[in-house]
C-alpha cells in the first residue's frame, strides 16, 4: 500500500501539468453535485494542493514561488473562512484572490509555453492548461462584478448559488457556445463577456500559429541534421570515390 502511494506521488511529482490538468477537469465535472460543505472545503484544498505542485515546477525563481505559496496560504484561508460564513469581509477577498491567483498562473503557463522550443507532452498540457484556466479566471472576474452589482446577470437561485452558475456562464462564454439560459446584464457585464470570447479565439488562432511554427522550425532543423550527417557519412566512407562525382 505505501509502496503504491510512493509511486503514485512520484509520478505526481515527475508531470505535474498532467496531473494538475486531469484534476481540475474531474472537479469541474463534479463539484456541481456537491451540496456537502466538508466535501466543498476538502475540494478547496485539493485545489491548493495542486496550484503549489504546478507553481513549484513553473517558477523561475525560488522568491517567485514563496511569494505564490504566500498567496496560495491567504486564498485558501480566506476561501475557507467565506464557506463557514465567517465574516462579510469575506466574500470579496474569496473571489479576488482567486483571480489574482489564476492570473499568475496562466502568466507562468504562456511563458512556459512561449519559452519551449520544442513540442512536448508538457507544452501541449501546457497550452491545454491555459485555456482552462482562463475559463476560472473569467469565473472569478463575473463574481466580482456580480459582488458590486447583483442585477449584473439574469441568475435563477434555483439553479445553483451564484458561484456555480458564473463558472458555468464563463466557460460557456470561452468556447463561445452562448445556450442563452444566463445574460449579461447591464454594459459593464456584456463588456466583460464579449473580452472573454474575443481574448478566448484570439488566444486559440495564436496558440495554435506557435505550436505549429514549433513544429515546422523541429522539422526544417532534422531535416538540415540529417543532411549534414549524410554528407559526413559519404566523406567518411572510403569505398566511396568522390574523385568520380
Amino acid at each position: 500500500m505505501f509502496a503504491d502511494l510512493q509511486r503514485v506521488q512520484s509520478a505526481a511529482l515527475s508531470n505535474p501539468l498532467r496531473w494538475v490538468l486531469w484534476a481540475m477537469l474531474g472537479i469541474f465535472a463534479i463539484r456541481p453535485a456537491i451540496q456537502n460543505t466538508v466535501l466543498e472545503l476538502l475540494i478547496e484544498v485539493s485545489i491548493i494542493a495542486m496550484f503549489v505542485t504546478l507553481i513549484r515546477q513553473l517558477s523561475p525563481s525560488r522568491l517567485l514561488f514563496a511569494g505564490m505559496c504566500l498567496l496560495i496560504g491567504a486564498t485558501g484561508l480566506v476561501r475557507v473562512l467565506d464557506h463557514a460564513k465567517i465574516g462579510v469581509w469575506t466574500a470579496g477577498l474569496a473571489h479576488l484572490l482567486p483571480l489574482l491567483l489564476s492570473a499568475t498562473v496562466i502568466l507562468l503557463l504562456i511563458s512556459f509555453v512561449v519559452r519551449s522550443k520544442v513540442i512536448t507532452h508538457n507544452t501541449v498540457l501546457a497550452a491545454i492548461s491555459i485555456y482552462v484556466y482562463m475559463g476560472a479566471f473569467w469565473g472569478f472576474a463575473y463574481l466580482l462584478l456580480y459582488d458590486i452589482d447583483p442585477t449584473c446577470f439574469d441568475l435563477d437561485p434555483k439553479s445553483g448559488t451564484p458561484e456555480q452558475q458564473l463558472r458555468y456562464y464563463s466557460m460557456v462564454t470561452l468556447t463561445t457556445v452562448g445556450y442563452g439560459d444566463i445574460a449579461p446584464k447591464t454594459p459593464q457585464a456584456r463588456a466583460f463577456a464579449a473580452l472573454e470570447a474575443l481574448v478566448a479565439q484570439i488566444y486559440m488562432a495564436a496558440i495554435v500559429a506557435r505550436l505549429v511554427g514549433i513544429e515546422i522550425t523541429m522539422s526544417m532543423s532534422k531535416k538540415v541534421e540529417q543532411e549534414v550527417q549524410q554528407q559526413l557519412e559519404t566523406k567518411s566512407d572510403p569505398t566511396i570515390d568522390h574523385r568520380d562525382r
